[in-house]
């Protein structure tokens, strides 16, 4: 955990080494807490389910360590947590800006105050996760599960930012409109 919180510092001391820090990080989660799932069962792998438990105290410290990391030295670039199982992950007021996590499993995750911008949250398990508090902006979300989430979350679609199209609740916008309407315009 030692060398987590060391690149973090580096990471902050040299902006310019921030993606190819946090791409280390990332690859280090999906490597350490992988979700095999249908597609890969497909390949060969035998299915295991996420484990019902938190993330081991090195995978918790590099997902802490992404979740704060300043976005502005990204450089665009797409955090890739795709294919993990993050179940129970205690993450509040995490900067998951330009996050994939598709097919990951934050099933009872803590997400609440989270800035979630330009995410992929396709086939991403979030049941019974606490998204209280949470902004969801430009994230792609499809055939995700939200059974039992806690939310009271902001939502704000593209295809809302058309003039004279109201906002939508976010119970709506998770219910309908999201894997409906704004896919269909990407």
């Amino acid at each position: 955990m030692g060398a987590v919180y060391a690149l973090e510092r580096l990471a902050r001391d040299s902006p310019r080494d921030q993606p190819t820090i946090d791409e280390v990080l990332a690859t280090f989660v999906r490597t350490s807490a992988p979700h095999r799932h249908l597609s890969t069962l497909l390949s060969g792998y035998t299915s295991e389910p996420c484990p019902d438990q938190r993330p081991s105290p090195d995978v918790q410290a590099a997902l802490t360590v992404l979740a704060r990391r300043d976005v502005n030295h990204d450089n665009g670039a797409t955090l890739d947590l795709s294919d993990t199982c993050l179940r129970k992950v205690h993450l509040p007021k995490a900067q998951f800006d330009r996050v994939d996590l598709r097919n990951s499993d934050l099933t009872r995750a803590d997400l609440s105050g989270a800035h979630i911008v330009e995410a992929i949250l396709i086939n991403t398990r979030l049941d019974e996760t606490d998204l209280r508090g949470a902004k969801l902006i430009h994230s792609r979300i499809m055939r995700a599960g939200l059974d039992n989430a806690w939310t009271d979350i902001r939502v704000r679609a593209r295809c809302y930012e058309y003039p004279g199209v109201p906002d939508p609740s976010p119970a709506q916008l998770l219910e309908r409109v999201v894997s409906k309407f704004c896919m269909e315009d990407q």
